[in-house]
């Protein structure tokens, strides 16, 4: 390799271990592979701007769907029917419905292929929960209470208030 191929190799990856926050190493066919360290630290980072920024404007529902997800999820996609998520998180297959289309709507999953016959459905997190965050709070406001911005419970509360 030439003496200006190696230099400018060395910069590209030195600007992705900066990028990443980790060490990079140089895979054999030349492409650059990131270590196991600089990926559990992206994995963290995302639980952290969940439990920080996010979750406190979730229902509780939604909150151990996204944690069930999370924590089953293998580079960024998660392999799960709605039973297997009611089961693990002690809800109602309902409850994890409205809480999916919930975090569907804010932005912090979204759905890449539909499961067919007791078949698991693929979901995808997103990794950086704290860009979603005012799409949920704006879905809080919508509501018209804090931490209650399922579909089905905002419109049963705006029911309750107009008979008042």
């Amino acid at each position: 390799m030439s003496k200006r191929f190696e230099e400018r190799r060395k910069q590209q990856l030195e600007q992705e271990r900066l990028e990443r926050g980790g060490k990079v190493q140089p895979a054999k066919s030349g492409r650059v592979k990131t270590t196991a360290k600089a990926a559990a630290a992206d994995r963290f980072n995302t639980l952290n701007q969940f439990v920080d920024l996010v979750s406190r404007h979730l229902a509780l529902p939604a909150r151990c769907v996204w944690l069930d997800l999370f924590r089953n999820a293998r580079q960024g996609k998660v392999f799960a029917t709605t039973r297997q998520l009611a089961e693990r998180a002690g809800l109602d297959p309902k409850t994890v419905t409205t809480s999916l289309a919930t975090l569907k709507r804010v932005g912090l999953v979204w759905q890449i292929a539909q499961g067919v016959r007791k078949q698991p459905s693929v979901y995808g997190l997103h990794p950086n929960p704290g860009r979603c965050l005012q799409r949920v709070i704006d879905a809080q406001q919508r509501s018209g209470r804090r931490r209650d911005i399922t579909p089905a419970r905002a419109a049963r509360n705006r029911g309750k208030r107009s008979n008042d």
